[in-house]
Parts: C-alpha cells; structure tokens; sequence
C-alpha cells in the first residue's frame, strides 16, 4: 500500500507520525519511507531522512541524518533506567 500527500498516522497511546509518503507491506507487518518523518509520543520526539518500522520484531529505525529526544522523566520512558 502507498499512502501519500501529507500522511499522518495516530496510535490511541498518544504517538504521531507524519511523513509525506509511507509504503506498508501488511503481509509481511512492515513499513517504511524514504522521504523526511517527524514522531511524536509520551516518551520523546524524533526526525529522520526515513524510517524503516516491522511490527514483527517492534523495531523501528529512524534512517539518518536522524535526531532522537528521550523524556527521562519517571515513568515516561522505559529507556529512563538503562540510560541513568
């Protein structure tokens, strides 16, 4: 599937994503952009030149030039204790 113009997807957790193209394989539970993506959630925020997300192994990979903000507040994030 090839979602364009100006995609937003929302998760009832409170994440966003926003990117102008995202291409979703939901046979193989994967999706990814080449073009510039902005996320948004309760534990941080994050910019990248792409992504590359699997929900098989919930991984998902800011593709570079990428930045990522962790909020270490307690409780907010689960890399707080890893990275304290």
């Amino acid at each position: 599937m090839d979602l364009k113009d100006d995609v937003v997807l929302s998760h009832s957790e409170g994440h966003t994503l926003k990117t102008s193209r995202l291409y979703v394989d939901l046979k193989e539970s994967r999706a990814w952009s080449e073009d510039p993506v902005d996320i948004d959630g309760p534990q941080g925020r994050g910019q990248g030149a792409g992504i590359q997300a699997s929900s098989l192994d919930d991984r998902i990979i800011l593709t570079g030039p990428a930045r990522l903000e962790i909020d270490l507040e307690e409780g907010n994030s689960p890399f707080a204790e890893v990275l304290e």
